[in-house]
């Protein structure tokens, strides 16, 4: 519902995590968001969010596995 042509302004999201449901503290969001990848402008790409939250541990080793041989 935050996607704006497969973008997610960070503020929008930061606003919605500490203002509705298991409300997050702005040391959460800021926690949460050094593990997203941001442009420039401070937006989040959908996709690569949505990878990321739905990705199960095992395919999070791999990546890091080929991370470091790299």
């Amino acid at each position: 519902s935050f996607d704006e042509g497969g973008k997610i302004p960070s503020e929008t999201l930061r606003h919605a995590l500490m203002t509705w449901g298991d409300k997050f503290s702005a040391d959460e969001v800021d926690d949460a968001y050094e593990q997203m990848e941001m442009d420039d402008a401070g937006n989040i790409h959908t996709g690569k969010l949505i990878t990321m939250l739905t990705a199960s541990a095992e395919e999070e080793g791999e990546e890091g596995e080929g991370e470091a041989a790299a």
